[in-house]
Protein backbone atom coordinates (compact mmCIF):
# COMPACT_ATOMS: atom_id res chain seq x y z
CA UNK A 1 0.00 0.00 0.00
CA UNK A 2 1.45 2.98 -0.94
CA UNK A 3 0.31 6.73 0.25
CA UNK A 4 -0.25 9.76 -1.76
CA UNK A 5 1.87 12.46 -1.38
CA UNK A 6 -1.39 14.43 -0.64
CA UNK A 7 -2.09 13.09 1.93
CA UNK A 8 1.00 14.24 4.05
CA UNK A 9 0.95 15.84 6.13
CA UNK A 10 -0.89 13.93 8.75
CA UNK A 11 -3.70 15.28 10.33
CA UNK A 12 -4.71 14.22 13.71
CA UNK A 13 -8.00 15.17 15.78
CA UNK A 14 -9.78 15.08 18.81
CA UNK A 15 -12.90 15.17 19.67
CA UNK A 16 -14.34 16.16 23.81
CA UNK A 17 -17.79 16.00 24.68
CA UNK A 18 -18.38 17.40 27.86
CA UNK A 19 -22.03 16.96 29.75
CA UNK A 20 -23.17 19.61 32.70
CA UNK A 21 -26.73 18.76 32.74
CA UNK A 22 -27.92 22.38 32.50
CA UNK A 23 -27.73 24.16 29.39
CA UNK A 24 -26.76 27.75 30.47
CA UNK A 25 -23.90 26.52 32.13
CA UNK A 26 -22.66 24.32 28.70
CA UNK A 27 -23.08 28.06 26.66
CA UNK A 28 -21.15 30.02 29.47
CA UNK A 29 -18.04 27.34 29.60
CA UNK A 30 -17.70 27.01 25.37
CA UNK A 31 -17.99 31.04 25.43
CA UNK A 32 -15.78 31.10 27.79
CA UNK A 33 -13.03 29.05 25.76
CA UNK A 34 -14.45 30.06 21.91
CA UNK A 35 -11.26 30.07 19.98
CA UNK A 36 -11.42 34.00 20.52
CA UNK A 37 -10.36 33.25 24.18
CA UNK A 38 -8.33 30.23 23.50
CA UNK A 39 -5.08 30.67 22.00
CA UNK A 40 -3.69 27.88 19.96
CA UNK A 41 -0.74 26.87 18.40
CA UNK A 42 -0.94 28.53 14.28
CA UNK A 43 -1.00 24.72 12.94
CA UNK A 44 -3.81 23.49 15.55
CA UNK A 45 -7.50 24.69 15.15
CA UNK A 46 -10.04 24.17 17.77
CA UNK A 47 -13.64 25.01 17.47
CA UNK A 48 -15.90 24.70 20.34
CA UNK A 49 -20.03 24.77 20.96
CA UNK A 50 -22.74 24.42 23.31
CA UNK A 51 -25.65 22.26 21.79
CA UNK A 52 -28.30 21.44 25.02
CA UNK A 53 -26.25 20.37 27.73
CA UNK A 54 -23.27 19.25 26.25
CA UNK A 55 -19.94 21.03 25.25
CA UNK A 56 -18.16 20.01 22.05
CA UNK A 57 -15.13 20.99 21.15
CA UNK A 58 -12.72 19.72 18.64
CA UNK A 59 -8.85 20.22 18.18
CA UNK A 60 -7.03 19.41 15.03
CA UNK A 61 -3.35 19.45 13.62
CA UNK A 62 -0.78 19.05 11.66
CA UNK A 63 1.84 19.47 14.06
CA UNK A 64 3.26 16.64 16.34
CA UNK A 65 0.72 14.14 18.72
CA UNK A 66 3.05 16.13 21.55
CA UNK A 67 2.13 19.41 20.77
CA UNK A 68 -2.06 18.70 20.21
CA UNK A 69 -2.26 16.82 23.51
CA UNK A 70 -0.23 19.79 24.75
CA UNK A 71 -3.26 21.79 23.25
CA UNK A 72 -5.65 19.52 24.68
CA UNK A 73 -4.58 19.81 28.10
CA UNK A 74 -4.61 23.64 28.00
CA UNK A 75 -8.03 23.43 26.54
CA UNK A 76 -9.24 21.49 29.43
CA UNK A 77 -7.15 23.77 31.82
CA UNK A 78 -9.10 26.44 30.22
CA UNK A 79 -12.45 24.49 30.67
CA UNK A 80 -11.85 24.06 34.49
CA UNK A 81 -11.19 27.20 35.14
CA UNK A 82 -14.51 27.77 33.46
CA UNK A 83 -16.37 25.62 35.53
CA UNK A 84 -14.63 26.83 38.99
CA UNK A 85 -15.46 30.64 37.81
CA UNK A 86 -18.91 29.30 37.68
CA UNK A 87 -18.89 27.29 40.14
CA UNK A 88 -17.86 30.30 42.33
CA UNK A 89 -20.50 32.73 41.08
CA UNK A 90 -23.20 30.13 42.15
CA UNK A 91 -21.46 29.66 46.12
CA UNK A 92 -20.24 25.90 45.15
CA UNK A 93 -17.17 24.63 46.64
CA UNK A 94 -14.73 24.01 44.64
CA UNK A 95 -14.16 19.82 45.32
CA UNK A 96 -10.83 19.72 43.24
CA UNK A 97 -8.92 21.35 45.92
CA UNK A 98 -10.91 19.50 48.94
CA UNK A 99 -8.34 17.49 50.51
CA UNK A 100 -10.76 14.95 51.08
CA UNK A 101 -11.76 14.39 47.19
CA UNK A 102 -9.12 12.09 46.03
CA UNK A 103 -11.04 12.93 42.55
CA UNK A 104 -8.59 14.59 40.28
CA UNK A 105 -11.48 16.19 37.94
CA UNK A 106 -14.06 18.45 39.20
CA UNK A 107 -17.71 17.22 39.38
CA UNK A 108 -19.98 18.10 37.17
CA UNK A 109 -23.54 19.49 38.51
Amino acid sequence: MRLSEGSWPPRSRVTLTISYGDERIASAVAEAVSPDNFDAPEDIRVESLAHGERVFAVIEGTSSLERLVSTVEDLLSCIQAAERSIGAVRGEKDKSRDPSNNSESLERP
